[in-house]
């Protein structure tokens, strides 16, 4: 590999975007501004620092071990700068502070690069007052809007930006991550790799939350009280559920999506290697041949609505009553 894209070694499954980038790099074609799209947790960042390794190494190709590679690691480089939100937005006086450095020429480096991390969190004010930075851009100057939701930015910066969509990761990718940074069982990386929906970062969310046997153990004894269960016995499995810490009852849900999931693509196809709880094949077996395919998708739709209500701040323990009961009365 051409030594220039040394520092882009550590970006895994990210072939299209990198060569994108690289393309940029070898002949010299900038844009002054990127808008790197995609999943969260997919190397977004991780990438935008990797092309400000390589536009300002001493070395010339991003490797990663020259003074100037190690301060942008670090976060101390001052030509590459990061705008984090303050209080959950990026404001015009972030911008306004932003431009009035801009105008001054890099102090160590051949760039100066702006890093937005979460670019849907600039307030309007702010996006215009960016709007015009980007008009009055300084040759010097690369800045790269990292967002999962390309459609909260003003149209007008979009049109400005050159677009890389990154893909999510392959659960090959999670799978190997996991089982060399942390000290996990084959089976219980391979099970977190394919509920992380392509995002290394939820799959450490996962990871972290701890539990995972349990709340896996849950899908089958939720299922069946949704499905036979009394209006007791629904009211208290709704109570105990919600009694979780949201982003743990989130990951639950995340589960019981991944179980109806795996109950339609066996009644749908009939192809086990596809299943993400391919360890539970007995019971998902039982359970798509006592459901048409028609009850099966109204269960899996029902089950999102309750995890983006939730995921919205809706009251958690009636939201799960309504699901259990409504599972019910489909069956």
């Amino acid at each position: 590999m051409d030594k220039i894209f040394l520092a882009f070694d550590q970006i895994l499954g990210q072939h299209r975007a990198l060569n994108i980038l690289k393309k940029a790099i070898k002949y010299k074609r900038l844009y002054p501004c990127y808008l790197f799209t995609g999943e969260e947790g997919v190397g977004k960042k991780k990438t935008a620092l990797a092309f400000a390794m390589i536009l300002n190494c001493d070395n010339g190709y991003g490797c990663m071990k020259c003074i100037s590679c190690k301060k942008i690691e670090k976060g101390v480089h001052p030509d590459v700068m990061i705008v984090e939100p303050k209080r959950l937005e990026t404001t015009i006086d972030q911008v306004r502070e932003l431009k009035r450095k801009l105008s001054f020429k890099p102090y160590e480096g051949k760039w100066r690069v702006v890093i937005f991390p979460k670019a849907e969190t600039l307030t309007i004010p702010a996006a215009n007052a960016l709007l015009k930075t980007l008009e009055e851009s300084p040759d010097y100057v690369v800045i790269i809007l990292i967002t999962k939701n390309p459609s909260l930015l003003l149209p007008t910066i979009v049109s400005r930006s050159q677009k890389i969509q990154f893909a999510s990761l392959s659960p090959s990718i999670i799978k190997n991550i996991l089982t060399k940074e942390e000290k996990i069982s084959l089976e219980e990386a391979e099970i977190i790799s394919r509920v992380s929906h392509g995002s290394i970062k939820k799959a450490f969310d996962i990871l972290n939350e701890g539990n995972i046997k349990q709340k896996r153990g849950n899908l089958v004894k939720i299922d069946a009280i949704a499905k036979k269960g009394s209006f007791r016995e629904i009211k208290m499995a709704a109570t105990n559920l919600s009694k979780e810490d949201t982003t743990q009852l989130l990951t639950f849900l995340n589960f019981l999506i991944s179980w109806y999931r795996d109950i339609l693509i066996l009644k749908a196809i009939g192809k086990d290697d596809l299943l993400i709880n391919y360890d539970l094949i007995g019971e998902i077996k039982r359970r798509a041949n006592s459901l048409t395919l028609e009850k099966i998708i109204k269960i899996l739709k029902l089950v999102v609505e309750c995890y983006e209500a939730i995921k919205g701040n809706a009251n958690k323990e009636l939201s799960l009553e309504i699901l259990l009961t409504k599972i019910g009365e489909i069956q």
